[in-house]
């Protein structure tokens, strides 16, 4: 995403499920560096929402570098159903007004998944991280109405 110090940005979990698998559980951890954001909300995306899955959320220390906060996410599919792909939740964070500007704020993923079997099995996964755009100048929406 992209913003400027001061307002939100939005960040999407998304999941691609490869033909094989039927995943019950996501547990993600999220990296990002206290002084430039802080974490606000998660809202379900559609997937989660067709399942009536479960999102939680918490914010842990980074016992490897006190610089930053882990923001741990919880898929849980409490209906038996794999976690279909798509936008899963959207997390809304805030750009602290002391951010420099014109800078990426680079966030790390790590993420685990078990599957739907009983008992629920370690699912490979693969990752990707996120960055979000530290704009130099708020981003101006206008709208031209000529009349002829």
């Amino acid at each position: 995403d992209q913003s400027v110090p001061g307002e939100q940005t939005f960040i999407p979990i998304a999941l691609k499920p490869g033909a094989e698998a039927k995943i019950g559980k996501i547990i993600t951890e999220i990296v990002f560096a206290t002084n430039l954001l802080s974490f606000e909300e998660a809202r379900k995306g559609t997937p989660l929402k067709s399942i009536d899955a479960e999102v939680s959320t918490r914010i842990k220390e980074d016992e490897e570098n006190s610089e930053n906060s882990i923001l741990e996410v919880i898929i849980t599919s409490h209906t038996g159903e794999a976690i279909p792909g798509g936008n899963l939740v959207f997390l809304t964070f805030r750009i602290a007004l002391e951010a420099p500007r014109a800078q990426m704020i680079q966030l790390e993923n790590r993420t685990r998944a078990m599957s739907t079997d009983d008992p629920p099995e370690p699912v490979e996964v693969a990752t990707a991280g996120g960055e979000i755009e530290n704009l130099d100048i708020a981003a101006v929406f206008a709208c031209f109405f000529y009349l002829h």
